[in-house]
């Protein structure tokens, strides 16, 4: 029973981390055991070399392991509603550990075959100019990431809006966001444009806007209108999810059609899902309190007929 409801990444954790742990093992035991075997001097520096080389990989290898087990744990703490550390966070963290560790690993390494990458680090400041013209997207899409991190605009599972986007965050990565479109398809989105855009975050919201437009006939006389109005204020009010203080209720204009009733109003409610069910039965009380008071329809009421003009008498 307990297998099953582990998550299936932790259960194939250790076989993912037999292998790299047995090259560092390995490793490690070489150079340890090399200067007890009388093996020459220039033997052992080639075998320390490839000794170094089998130690860096096994420890990048194990490393990126263990990272990726922190990194799912990181993200399911990071999807709770009041987790101190969201997904933009831990993916910009994680990332920044894995090339830590494997230029850690190239030092070690290049230190070992007594490489001199002190020179090395300096041609590589020098050609990184050219580097980073050629590859400015990408490092605008990586500072694009460290900006939501200070900004924190929106969370995995906000419905969002930006620019000609609009969609719900699936990922949010280094150098990229995946964004969940209303029409099921997934855009792929640079984080450099999401940070200079302008966002809606929808997700955010206190609460759901809900409105209406009424349009009562004239035979309706403005009593009757002033009691409608009265009485659907008070189906409002006895709603459970209609914020009571944010309700805006009352004639607005007379048009050709009749007198014009608008609503506003605002619902308490956690997801689209139940904001559909609960503006639905919110129309549908209007529609019966309509019907209860004999207000019909806008489009049912008869036309008046207007008097045929008299045919001109013809002349003699």
């Amino acid at each position: 029973m307990l297998r099953h409801r582990l998550d299936p990444a932790v259960l194939h954790a250790p076989s993912g981390l037999k292998w790299p742990i047995c090259l560092t093992v390995m490793a490690i035991t070489w150079s340890v055991l090399t200067p007890y075997f009388g093996i020459p001097r220039e033997l052992i520096v080639i075998t320390s070399g490839i000794s170094a080389l089998v130690l860096s990989v096994g420890v990048v290898w194990a490393g990126w392991q263990i990272i990726d087990l922190v990194g799912n744990a990181i993200a399911r703490r990071g999807a709770a509603p009041q987790a101190p550390l969201d997904e933009i966070v831990s993916h910009l963290l994680i990332g920044l550990v894995r090339v830590a560790l494997v230029i850690a690993a190239l030092v070690y390494v290049a230190d070992a075959l007594s490489i001199p990458y002190s020179g090395l680090v300096a041609g590589l400041g020098i050609s990184g100019l050219a580097v980073a013209f050629a590859s400015k997207e990408t490092l605008s899409n990586v500072f694009g990431a460290g900006i939501l991190v200070i900004d924190r605009p929106f969370r995995r599972g906000d419905l969002i809006t930006a620019g000609d986007t609009r969609g719900t965050v699936e990922h949010v990565g280094i150098r990229s966001t995946r964004i969940r479109t209303s029409e099921d398809s997934v855009l792929i989105v640079p984080n450099g444009k999401l940070a200079d855009a302008t966002i809606n975050n929808m997700g955010t919201r206190r609460h759901r806007l809900a409105q209406a437009s009424l349009t009562l006939p004239f035979t309706v006389l403005p009593e009757r209108v002033t009691e409608f109005i009265e009485k659907l204020r008070a189906t409002l009010a006895a709603s459970p999810h209609v914020v009571d203080d944010r309700t805006q209720l009352g004639v607005s204009s007379l048009s050709s059609s009749g007198t014009q009733v608008d609503l506003t109003c605002y619902l308490d409610v956690a997801s689209s899902e139940e904001e559909r069910a609960v503006k639905q039965a919110l129309m549908l009380d209007i529609f019966r309190l309509g019907d209860q008071m004999g207000i019909p329809p806008l489009g049912s009421e008869p036309k008046p007929v207007v008097d045929a003009q008299p045919e001109p008498i013809a002349a003699k």
